[in-house]
Order: structure tokens, then C-alpha cells, then sequence
């Protein structure tokens, strides 16, 4: 699998995810340059396995109201990839709601 089509089934399982659990106005934050651009511009790719992905993601994120994309350079994200580990171990993952955020189990 190329690391472009592992990136996008990443957005897919956690756009899933949030989907399942009704969040409303996520940020989204990655390090893939070329998915977060196709996501914010509305583009397709040329590889039309990745445009399959890219409308099962597009499905996924029709109720989660306003979405915020956000590209991280890779040698910043440090940070991201230790607190979505401990979200995937611990299957937990924070979730903001009126203003509070607080963490919340991932089925």
C-alpha cells in the first residue's frame, strides 16, 4: 500500500469514528500534505483508488458540521503522533463539547 492510500484510509477510520460518535465541528490535523489539500480544496487525486477512499471520507463527514483541516510539517508532529498512540492504546479520545473538552471511549 502506498503511504498516500495508508493516509487515507487513517482519515477514514478516524472520520468513522467521529461520524460514530456524533462530533460536531472537528479539526482535523495531519501530516499528509496531499490529502489535507485535496480535503480542503475539494480536489480529486489522480489514482482512482485513493477517489473511492475520498468519498467514503466525503460521506463521513457530511454531519459533522463546519470541519477545519489542518496540515502539520512532518518534523513538527512529534507531538500528534504520541497523543493519537495513546488515544489508539488506551482507546480514548478527547471530545469538545460546549466549550469543555474531555475525553471519551472509543468503541
Amino acid at each position: 500500500m502506498t503511504s498516500n492510500k495508508a493516509e487515507a484510509y487513517s482519515l477514514l477510520l478516524g472520520t468513522s469514528i467521529l461520524k460514530k460518535l456524533q462530533v460536531k465541528d472537528p479539526i482535523i490535523i495531519s501530516d499528509s500534505a496531499i490529502i489535507i489539500a485535496a480535503m480542503k480544496t475539494g480536489g480529486e487525486f489522480k489514482n482512482q483508488a485513493l477517489n473511492k477512499i475520498r468519498q467514503r471520507i466525503l460521506n463521513n463527514i457530511k454531519s459533522l458540521g463546519n470541519i477545519i483541516f489542518k496540515h502539520v510539517l512532518r518534523a513538527h508532529n512529534q507531538e500528534v503522533d504520541s497523543l493519537a498512540n495513546k488515544a489508539m492504546n488506551r482507546r480514548i479520545g478527547l471530545v469538545k463539547e460546549n466549550q469543555e473538552i474531555y475525553e471519551k471511549y472509543i468503541p
